[in-house]
């Protein structure tokens, strides 16, 4: 342990705000904060290092030349990202606060690693939260409409590959037969991949019905298929169940199941 009558005690850089670090984030590949399960970034998000977060005093010579961090277990306790203090910190002093001492070099090393993340609509007041808040609502709101407008997509995809023509979806939806072109034309690889996926599953389900009835948790487990696309096809009027455990194809059904047979053996 260092001699304290050989050298001064300065504090060190507090940080602006005391930052909300437990609260739950991710990082995108490209180094981006979102929020978890997302990647819709934290406005304003940015990382708390262990310098940013820990409230320390600066062992240092009369001269200025520091030597070590001086850390109270108070904040190492209250930064996760702090717990290795107490592993390679020397105690300084028990009373009236328990502290350590890491050697300067070492602090300055480790004191840069990441801990946490700030952002203004957890550690801001006033407008700046507000703002953060309102952008935030609507992020989720525009990532919300990007997933409905896909899924909107598929499934006109799947309409079409069912036997309704591009002309009655138009009618359906409201909007003009050629824009409905265009969202048909425009379904990426991995959509054309989904639908095709879904239109295999929905055969699958129809001559495995045929015209009898069958238990749903039998159809789920000799074809292996989810109950989103059983629920799916009881939506679309494929499928009827029947007190929600038997399941039998509907006249659409029937004719949605001749009209693929028809598609697959012309190969469209």
């Amino acid at each position: 342990m260092s001699d304290p009558s050989d050298f001064i005690v300065r504090a060190g850089k507090m940080p602006s705000a005391s930052p909300e670090i437990g609260r739950p984030y991710t990082r995108r590949d490209d180094g981006v904060i979102c929020y978890p399960g997302t990647s819709i970034a934290i406005p304003g998000g940015t990382t708390v290092t262990a310098g940013d977060a820990a409230d320390i005093k600066v062992l240092a010579r009369r001269d200025g030349t520091p030597l070590a961090a001086v850390i109270s277990r108070a904040e190492v306790e209250a930064f996760d990202g702090l717990s290795w203090v107490l592993e390679i910190g020397e105690p300084l002093r028990l009373e009236p606060v328990e502290e350590y001492e890491v050697p300067w070099p070492i602090w300055q090393e480790r004191s840069g690693e990441a801990i946490g993340v700030q952002a203004p609509e957890w550690d801001g007041i006033g407008l700046p939260r507000m703002l953060a808040l309102q952008e935030r609502k609507l992020r989720f709101i525009r990532r919300d409409l990007e997933q409905e407008t896909e899924r909107r997509a598929r499934t006109i995809g799947v309409a079409a590959r069912l036997g309704e023509t591009r002309r009655d979806i138009g009618k359906t939806l409201g909007i003009s037969t050629a824009r409905i072109n265009q969202i048909i034309d425009d379904l990426s690889p991995l959509q054309l991949a989904e639908v095709d996926r879904t239109v295999k599953g929905i055969v699958a389900v129809l001559r495995f019905l045929g015209a009898e009835t069958r238990p749903s948790i039998e159809v789920g487990q000799v074809l292996g298929c989810s109950e989103e696309l059983l629920r799916d096809m009881a939506e679309m009027g494929l499928i009827d169940e029947d007190d929600g455990s038997q399941l039998k194809a509907t006249k659409a059904g029937e004719r949605a199941e001749l009209h693929l047979r028809a598609s697959m053996q012309k190969g469209d």
